[in-house]
């Protein structure tokens, strides 16, 4: 469905899923677990470089605690393969 992205539609947005070619990709604003929000992921993140542009990218373990945290269906069935990959690092 198509939206308008200008900032006074977007303010209020907690979470979004685009649909991309490469599958669904999940935008979240607010991060569920975490009361300072990106201030509190900011630390344990990775920076991904994609098209020249530095990307912050939460820690594995910041992802799971929010998933935790959020307890949506989607987020519950994610778990186990996002705890499994944690295991393994």
């Amino acid at each position: 469905m198509p939206f308008d992205p200008h900032p006074d539609s977007l303010r209020h947005v907690v979470t979004m899923t685009l649909i991309t070619n490469q599958g669904p990709l999940d935008l979240c604003f607010l991060p569920a677990g975490f009361r300072d929000g990106y201030d509190a992921l900011i630390g344990g993140a990775a920076t991904v470089v994609l098209a020249a542009v530095n990307i912050p990218v939460a820690a594995l373990a910041d992802v799971v605690a929010s998933k935790c945290a959020a307890g949506r269906p989607k987020d519950v069935v994610a778990l186990p393969a996002l705890e499994a990959r944690l295991r393994d690092q």
